[in-house]
């Protein structure tokens, strides 16, 4: 009997199952008719009821459907879309939401120096993209301003005493834009300037304030019309920004000032 390398395991051969090689099949010819019989099974290669006169032939396995690679290519795109859209849409937030908090910090540190009843309003334009902020007594208004009230007799000595005593004598900053512009295109800046108008001047009708000091020039015609707009008799005033080489200014402009803001207080430091 000849050895064929064929009938040494009964297992089934690779090509058996795998979709991409021929398969291999084994035909019984029948000496008498000379017709090919019925295809033993696949796993039958090495039973021993096979004959010397059985024959191989390899037969080549249908070509897939036409649509057969648009499926398996809609299928990975679905399944890589399942996997990836959760880590996009936590990404997507924390980007999204990732200036919130300091937003709602900033706000909530601004209520907290809050007067009950606010007497004068110093408004700016909006708080630096940096990240200071006057109620965070790190900028150059907190700075300058409290060098300004320290000719009210307010302590120098201690940042939280001025605060303090910024809030006793009602005294409140706000902005004309509550989020920062600094950094923001001259059409863009101007635009959010316009923009915040009217949400001013309604905060000015609710704090009833004697008086509404604009810090900055450049921002001296939408301050003046949100308090137009706000129907207050609120008196209007305008001092220099405390930036760009103009610290000088705005200390005269506060020097001559807060007498007129604050002249029972002025009277008794003299």
């Amino acid at each position: 009997h000849r050895a064929d390398p064929l009938h040494k395991s009964k297992h089934v051969q690779p090509w058996d199952c795998h979709p991409h090689l021929p398969v291999r099949r084994k035909v019984e010819r029948s000496s008498a008719e000379g017709k090919m019989a019925t295809p033993c099974q696949p796993g039958a290669l090495g039973s021993e009821s096979n004959t010397d006169d059985a024959e191989y032939t390899d037969l080549k396995r249908e070509p897939p459907s036409k649509h057969f690679h648009l499926i398996c290519v809609l299928c990975v795109i679905c399944v890589s879309m399942t996997c990836y859209m959760p880590f996009a849409r936590r990404w997507k937030g924390q980007r999204s939401h990732a200036t919130l908090p300091a937003a709602m910090d900033t706000e909530c540190l601004r209520r907290r120096f809050q007067p009950a009843k606010v007497a004068i309003l110093f408004v700016g334009e909006s708080r630096p993209a940096n990240g200071t902020f006057f109620y965070k007594e790190d900028s150059q208004v907190f700075r300058y301003m409290r060098e300004a009230f320290s000719k009210l007799g307010t302590p120098n000595g201690d940042r939280e005493s001025f605060l303090t005593r910024f809030k006793s004598l009602g005294c409140y900053l706000d902005d004309l834009v509550l989020t920062p512009i600094n950094n923001a295109t001259t059409n863009e800046r101007s635009r959010k300037r316009k923009e915040g108008v009217m949400s001013l001047a309604a905060r000015i009708r609710s704090f009833s304030p004697h008086d509404v000091v604009a810090i900055g020039r450049s921002i001296r015609n939408e301050v003046q019309s949100a308090v137009v707009q706000s129907g207050t008799r609120a008196a209007f005033h305008c001092v220099a920004f405390p930036g760009t080489g103009r610290q000088g200014e705005f200390r005269e402009d506060m020097i001559s000032l807060l007498p007129k803001l604050f002249p029972d207080v002025h009277r008794e430091t003299q």
